[in-house]
């Protein structure tokens, strides 16, 4: 049905006038009929279950973007980086990297094999990522030219770890596989408990013994990083929920710690040597769900599905939460990038606010251009970069 019209021609009486089927917000506030200023808005409109968005690039507060670098394709993946680079991967399936201090692409590599869901895996002197073609592309990180590649029976939307001599991907086939990192042979593999949903999209965590994965069987894996044998899985969704553990948000580690989301609204910390539940944390309002989780300083930050567009602080060490923040715009795959003062959300709708890491007092927020934007965020220092389906990567300077 209609949703919308917009006249090409202003009206006599020189407005704007939109006829609006469904619902429409305006500047990330409720949903509902409201007054419209002079001046530019963004507008959401929506007829459930679709949003449709549209609008201008808005900053607040003193973020200015330090260099914009156009791309080829869309990013959905996590954003990495090292001292002095960035490296993206694109919907498109180029890999890219990218000098941090002026933008300039230092190498940009086309994988022909559809598109990068995985996220880049940096190691050393290579740059590891998988594509939908079931192919892991291990690139030179000096000049980006192909070192090996190795062909799984599944797409690999999923990303990989390092351990000592090899490497840990998993495969839509259902496999997580055990790669030599210097000619990209296979060491072995694991093949995930039979079911309908057995397979690993999320990045990959390791502690350097263990490896630990997330499955779109609701479940949270930890691999013997040397045999690659079950050490031991948890069902972290409850009920009747469709089949989702951390398979989109990735589990990670830190002192001893796995902290795994899981839809259905739960916050997990499994002990990471046998997974035994340390404890569970429940939202009282947006809900635990796709965002992957980031820790420093004995905290966990992460980023909550709902209209409000909460992003949450954790204790570690007990699982109380020490601050929510409001963002107004709802947060999907993204997890937070963290510097030194502030936790970054990206909400979906292109929006990233800056939370106090002590407080969680919004400090500041600025708008992507147009596009989805489900790619977590990543610092170098006080730069922050990030990227989105506007096809554009764009770094910011944060104040401190």
């Amino acid at each position: 049905g209609l949703l919308t019209t917009v006249p090409l021609r202003p009206s006599r009486e020189k407005r704007r006038v939109w006829a609006v089927g469904g619902e429409t917000r305006w500047d990330d506030g409720a949903y509902g009929a409201a007054p419209v200023g002079d001046g530019w808005h963004r507008a959401s409109l929506r007829r459930a279950p679709e949003v449709y968005e549209s609008g201008p690039r808005t900053r607040t507060g003193d973020v200015r973007p330090a260099w914009t670098l156009p791309l080829t394709g869309g990013v959905m993946s996590q954003l990495k980086a090292d001292d002095d680079s960035v490296y993206v991967s694109q919907m498109d399936g180029a890999v890219l990297r990218v000098r941090a201090s002026d933008g300039k692409p230092l190498w940009r590599r086309t994988t022909g094999g559809g598109y990068a869901h995985s996220s880049p895996l940096v190691w050393d002197d290579l740059v590891v990522v998988g594509t939908a073609d079931g192919r892991v592309h291990a690139l030179d990180r000096e000049n980006g030219r192909v070192r090996w590649t190795f062909r799984t029976e599944g797409p690999v939307y999923g990303s990989a770890v390092a351990l000592s001599e090899s490497l840990v991907i998993p495969s839509g086939d259902g496999r997580l596989y055990w790669l030599d990192r210097k000619t990209g042979k296979e060491r072995g593999r694991q093949t995930m408990p039979p079911s309908e949903t057995a397979f690993v999209q999320s990045p990959l965590a390791t502690d350097g013994a263990l490896v630990f994965a997330g499955a779109w069987d609701k479940r949270t894996y930890a691999f013997d990083g040397n045999t690659g044998e079950i050490v031991w899985s948890r069902e972290g969704t409850k009920g009747k929920s469709f089949a989702y553990s951390p398979a989109i948000g990735n589990p990670v580690h830190a002192d001893g710690k796995v902290v795994v989301p899981a839809n259905g609204n739960s916050l997990w910390c499994y002990r990471a040597s046998d997974g035994e539940p340390l404890w569970e944390t429940v939202s009282p309002r947006d809900k635990f769900g796709y965002s992957s989780p980031r820790i420093a300083d004995g905290r966990v930050y992460v980023g909550c599905l709902g209209d409000l567009g909460e992003g949450r602080c954790v204790d570690l060490g007990t699982g109380e939460i020490v601050w929510a923040a409001a963002t107004g715009s709802t947060i999907y795959d993204a997890g937070p990038a963290l510097t030194s003062r502030w936790a970054v959300f990206a909400s979906v709708s292109g929006l990233l606010s800056a939370a106090d890491r002590r407080t969680g007092e919004i400090g500041w927020r600025v708008r992507l251009a147009p596009g989805h934007l489900l790619s977590t965020p990543v610092a170098i220092g006080d730069r922050l970069f990030a990227a989105s389906y506007a096809n554009e990567l764009v770094a910011f300077d944060l104040p401190r």
